[in-house]
């Protein structure tokens, strides 16, 4: 039972907030503060995010702090969602404050080959410390590619405590973490770019989230190129291999997990990708301000007066070759949608098999269709859309397909978690994720027998 919580500082991490919790109550264990908590005992604290608090966690929190404002101000939610596409934006800020679904999976966040940490700057600890009496982590140091505090141009330092998906669930005291140093090496130093780069992310991080329009951030970076030696004359060609190397020379090493690899640069050319650091990294170069790349009810105007937008008009003569038409896009998203209604009803239901999971990529490999095809066809995507569900939905609606078909095979044969476990091919923690949402899709009483399976 959670009798006392404290008040959460400036720029402070949930999971700081959480670690500080655990050491000011007295616990034992930080066992015992995560079952007070979480929803389930093996559930622990998302560093950059929250995790699936309990219902009474929850109500002690927000009546210190809004959700939205923990989210918005206390998480690392707007590096990760500020150029994500409207409908992706709106489903993970509601999966953020319900608790439901993996922040990870639906905020892309992208996964790095080397082992990411929690750093700190020495100077912002030790006037935390004479202004609160204890010190605590801050966002600003966890924005990823940056590598100074902004404040005090002091590099940041690393503690031993891994970001990742996967990690032990303990709760670190950022006091008991951050040594007690009043002051910055002076031989620890980087180059003047990158001191400019670090406070341009953070700029970018601290500006107003702000949710995008039709635009990609792809698209208003293009229109940039206008006047640039990396757009040809007419407008249409793009010399992203010239102005990758440029990026290479500008940089150099002083970006950790920035753009290291050409098809980086292409994928936020095209909008394929939305990375934060790429993004910030390729806007900085081209002098792009920061208020420009945050703030997308501009962008359309810059990408309508882009040559790049524009392409040369031919006229049309008896003498020249018009090559293929423009499909008629608007017909055979008429034509395709009845269709697609039937194919995307089968593979809900699976027709008479096992169900699975309705996604625009699975549809358009049964349609033989290319990659991103739906995204020209409204109506066949809003379809789609009617049939999205959360993995653990999905997996819920696949442990009563597989009991009910084990029901059927094994007649008055009890069964067991290994039954169910073969049939859907579950992991452990998968099933327990799903079992709150069995009641959608079969009977109490089915959904309790399921329970009592692990």
């Amino acid at each position: 039972m959670i009798s006392y919580f404290p008040e959460i500082y400036e720029d402070e991490l949930v999971y700081s907030w959480f670690a500080r919790y655990f050491a000011h109550s007295g616990y034992p264990c930080y066992v015992n503060a995560l079952e007070d908590l979480f929803i389930k005992r093996n559930c622990s604290a998302d560093i950059e995010f929250i995790g699936p608090i309990n219902q009474e966690a929850k109500s002690i929190m927000e009546s210190i702090c809004t959700m939205d404002k923990l989210i918005f101000e206390h998480t690392m939610f707007p590096q990760y969602a500020r150029f994500l596409d409207l409908d992706r934006q709106k489903i993970a800020i509601e999966s953020l404050i319900v608790g439901g679904g993996d922040p990870h999976n639906l905020l892309s966040v992208p996964t790095s080959s080397s082992t990411r940490v929690i750093r700190y700057c020495p100077l912002c600890a030790q006037e935390d410390r004479e202004k609160y009496g204890e010190t605590y982590f801050h966002r600003s140091h966890l924005i990823r590619g940056i590598m100074t505090c902004t404040k005090h141009k002091c590099k940041l330092r690393d503690t031993k405590i891994e970001i990742a998906k996967y990690r032990s669930p303990r709760l670190y005291v950022p006091e008991d973490v951050i040594p007690i140093t009043a002051f910055c090496d002076d031989d620890i130093s980087v180059s003047e770019i990158q001191q400019s780069f670090d406070e341009y992310l953070m700029q970018c991080f601290y500006l107003e989230f702000r949710f995008l329009q039709s635009e990609s951030v792809g698209m208003f970076i293009s229109s940039k190129l206008d006047g640039t030696q990396y757009l040809s004359s007419g407008g249409r060609k793009k010399h992203v291999a010239r102005l990758y190397e440029d990026i290479l020379k500008f940089f150099g090493d002083n970006v950790p997990q920035g753009i290291q690899e050409l098809h980086h640069l292409q994928k936020i050319l095209t909008g394929y990708n939305t990375n934060f650091l790429w993004a910030c990294q390729l806007a900085f170069f081209l002098e792009i301000p920061p208020q420009e790349l945050c703030t997308p009810e501009i962008w359309k105007e810059y990408i309508i007066k882009s040559r790049w937008n524009k392409p040369p008009q031919k006229e049309r003569t008896y003498s020249t070759r018009t090559g293929k038409t423009k499909d008629d896009w608007a017909t055979i998203d008429k034509e395709m949608a009845p269709l697609l209604e039937k194919v995307v009803k089968d593979i809900y239901d699976g027709g008479g098999g096992r169900p699975r999971r309705v996604t625009q990529n699975t549809v358009e490999k049964i349609m033989k269709w290319p990659n991103k095809r739906v995204d020209c066809l409204p109506l066949c995507k809003k379809i789609i859309s009617k049939y999205y569900e959360s993995f653990e939905d999905y997996w819920a609606r696949e442990c009563v397909w597989a009991y009910s078909m084990l029901t059927q095979e094994m007649g008055e044969k009890t069964i067991f978690w290994k039954h169910l476990r073969d049939k859907t091919n579950l992991r452990k923690k998968n099933f327990e994720l799903c079992l709150n949402h069995l009641e959608k899709y079969t009977s109490h009483d089915i959904a309790q027998k399921i329970r009592e399976l692990i």
